[in-house]
């Protein structure tokens, strides 16, 4: 195996661990919508297992156009680049009309940025969840 593959055991462990949790709730299957916020390598690897996992529903959310690329490139069905839409209001209102006006079944906040965890609330659906891949220090505002 490759210094390159090696690499990738780490995160992928992470968010196939995080899928089975979230499988785990009976709220997520391959029908649900998802989305991940942060693509980089956790969230990356994130859309991987997911897209694996059989989620056509994916709506990937970043502020770098190369990582939204990727994104799409690992399985991301929608991408949203925070910067262009730069109040929590116009963010949820992009994912309720990517969604039909629901909110995402499933959040997986893997950013480590306090901002993108009060997002990750909001843009859930009324009986939608989350999972925090990241921590972050310092306050969250809700």
């Amino acid at each position: 195996m490759s210094v390159d593959e090696r690499m990738l055991i780490e995160p992928l462990c992470v968010t196939v661990h995080s899928w089975n949790r979230a499988k785990s709730l009976n709220i997520i299957n391959f029908g649900s919508t998802v989305v991940v916020q942060g693509c980089g390598p956790i969230g990356l690897c994130q859309i991987a297992v997911l897209k694996a996992a059989g989620v056509v529903n994916i709506i990937a959310v970043d502020g770098v156009e190369k990582r939204l690329a990727l994104a799409k490139e690992m399985g991301a069905t929608e991408v949203i680049n925070f910067k262009e839409l730069p109040t929590i209001e116009e963010r949820v209102a992009k994912v309720q009309e990517l969604t039909g006006g629901f909110g995402a079944d499933f959040v997986f906040q893997c950013t480590g940025v306090p901002a993108a965890a009060a997002d990750a609330f909001c843009v859930a659906s009324c009986t939608g969840q989350r999972d925090a891949l990241s921590h972050h220090a310092g306050e969250s505002r809700l």
